[in-house]
């Protein structure tokens, strides 16, 4: 467990670079929760799954209805073909995109809650309405990765909008320093805290390894790397357009976008100015509403839309949702997926579709003699998927051998008259908690080879025949894809990891 870092010293006494990273670090970053930190953890593994990034976002409800609202965005999805879970959205825009996306949406979350709320949102405009003239400038140049582009404008400034989030006495004093003298922001910085927040950023970028890309725009904006100077030469046209598009300095930085994507002036102009614009309806998709009046729209004002309340702690039952995640199943089906990649697309359409608390897939082991948990959701603690494994001893009854033998889906209450409460024993009891849950047997080639759970018990809400309805019509559609699977492939052997 990392150690609380020491309070930043007062002005007078310089807090050092290396202060600063580590206060940001360890301890104004739990307002990120376990959710970055997760994000974190799977971006620096080279080893992680599609299954373990969705089931981070997952975690976060809030998290997850803002990456869901962003790709299917015409900014991200201009096919327009609805993206109802987060399994599919990395297997459409790719497992990087959506990592970068969720990261970038969690700072952003983090950062909008500052106290210097004026500077932290002419920042976020900026960096937003930046990362978006980036990613079109990328486009245009025909780049491999755009969307990679986007993040790394996105967290160029990182450095400046974590300093105006937490700087409290200090940022008060840069921020006089500022607005009473005619030297460079970077003077002024260096002045009052010794080092210049462009540092702050490479030195966060490098304590969270982030992209290689953003970490070489900050230490060298080579005009050679058309990449790197796609990412600065779109800040300096955000910050310069600050002041109004008709200028001097704004003409000299679109002409130089101009050479960059081989464009006349008159049609980069045309371009930048109509992704100014765009910079608006994106700024409302990543939750920076308040920034909106700081973007410089040419033409217009835009007022900032309220945000929306505080996000749902536990899914609702979502039929429409349900349907679309059915739809995604089958065809998810089609495209030769692994067991694992329909069954978590499976527990995702359980968990947010019907609006269960907790879901969890278990398979059986080779030897058919113990069903172990492979993937949950809602298990924010991870207890039930670790505490999920049972030994299937036919001499020792138990309510999951029972549903697998008997291949029938179960309602199982704690009630005393309900016939199936008796086979559930102490460890499986144990294991799970009190209360109501919902099984389902998984079946391929007429032989069950694992089970699908899912409750309401963190949320106290009632389990009810829609529910059971709605896990039954998942289930099934769950065994339809495994079965198919199986056929395409000749066999049984194609078994979940």
């Amino acid at each position: 467990m990392a150690q609380t870092a020491a309070p930043i010293p007062k002005a007078k006494t310089k807090p050092t670079l290396g202060q600063w990273i580590q206060r940001v670090t360890e301890k104004e970053m739990p307002v990120f929760g376990r959710t970055v930190e997760s994000v974190l953890s799977v971006a620096h593994n080279d080893d992680s799954t599609v299954s373990e990034l969705a089931r981070v976002v997952l975690q976060d409800s809030a998290m997850t209805a803002r990456v869901l609202k962003l790709v299917n965005s015409t900014y991200y999805n201009p096919t327009s073909e609805p993206i109802s879970t987060i399994s599919r959205a990395i297997l459409l825009l790719g497992f990087d995109n959506v990592r970068d996306l969720s990261l970038s949406v969690a700072l952003i979350d983090s950062f909008v809650k500052g106290p210097q709320r004026d500077k932290l949102n002419e920042e976020m405009a900026q960096s937003i309405h930046a990362a978006v003239q980036a990613r079109t400038i990328a486009r245009e140049r025909g780049d491999r990765s755009p969307e990679e582009i986007f993040i790394a404008t996105l967290l160029y400034r990182l450095g400046q909008m974590a300093f105006w989030c937490f700087g409290e006495e200090l940022a008060e004093e840069l921020l006089a320093a500022q607005n009473s003298a005619a030297a460079k922001p970077e003077d002024n910085e260096k002045k009052v805290l010794g080092f210049a927040l462009s540092d702050l950023s490479w030195g966060l970028a490098r304590e969270w390894r982030l992209s290689d890309l953003l970490k070489q725009s900050l230490q060298n904006a080579s005009t050679h790397n058309p990449r790197t100077r796609t990412i600065v030469l779109s800040h300096q046209l955000a910050e310069a357009a600050r002041s109004g598009w008709k200028q001097e300095r704004v003409d000299k930085l679109v002409a130089d976008v101009a050479d960059l994507v081989g464009q006349s002036a008159d049609s980069a102009r045309l371009m930048l100015e109509e992704q100014a614009r765009e910079a608006t309806c994106i700024a409302r998709d990543f939750g920076a509403s308040e920034a909106i009046q700081y973007l410089p729209v040419p033409g217009s004002e835009v007022e900032p839309v309220d945000e929306a309340g505080p996000a749902v702690e536990y899914p609702e039952p979502d039929p429409m949702l349900q349907l679309a995640v059915l739809r995604e199943i089958k065809q998810l089906v089609q495209s030769r997926p692994t067991f694992n990649t329909v069954l978590e697309a499976v527990l995702e359409g359980i968990y947010r579709g019907v609006g269960t608390d907790r879901t969890l897939f278990a398979l059986l082991t080779p030897d058919r003699q113990t069903l172990v948990g492979k993937f949950a959701l809602g298990d924010s603690d991870g207890r039930l998927l670790e505490g999920f494994r049972f030994t299937m001893d036919r001499s020792h009854p138990s309510v999951l051998l029972y549903a697998m033998a008997k291949r029938i889906d179960l309602w199982v209450t704690d009630q005393a008259d309900d016939p199936h409460a008796a086979l559930v024993t102490p460890a499986l009891r144990q294991a799970l908690g009190t209360g109501a849950f919902l099984i389902a047997p998984l079946v391929v080639d007429d032989k069950s080879i694992g089970l699908l759970y899912a409750d309401r018990m963190a949320s106290g809400r009632a389990l009810d025949e829609q529910a059971f309805s709605s896990f039954g019509h998942f289930a099934a559609e769950a065994n339809q894809g495994l079965s198919h699977i199986v056929r395409q492939r000749g066999g049984a052997g194609a078994r979940a990891r």
